[in-house]
């Protein structure tokens, strides 16, 4: 077990995400850093997508993105972490 995670913190993280969605195609997904679900390159990959593709019409689009993969892809949907 890892000393250094604050698990109260890591909770509260998760169940704002649960309340509040993040919307991809809308909101700045750097929020996603602060809850520990995505890389910065994962981040970055993300954004460069949406800049060059435009809008997301399905969560599962994620998967063409490079170093996406389903385990990350539910973790983002059902806020799994």
């Amino acid at each position: 077990m890892d000393d250094n995670i604050n698990y109260e913190e890591a909770y509260e993280n998760i169940m704002q995400l649960i309340s509040n969605p993040v919307n991809l195609n809308k909101e700045n997904i750097d929020r996603l850093r602060v809850l520990n679900i995505l890389s910065d390159t994962q981040i970055q990959n993300i954004k460069n997508y949406l800049r060059e593709n435009g809008a997301l019409t399905s969560i599962y689009e994620l998967q063409v993105i490079p170093e996406m993969d389903m385990e990350t892809i539910n973790r983002i949907h059902y806020g799994r972490h």
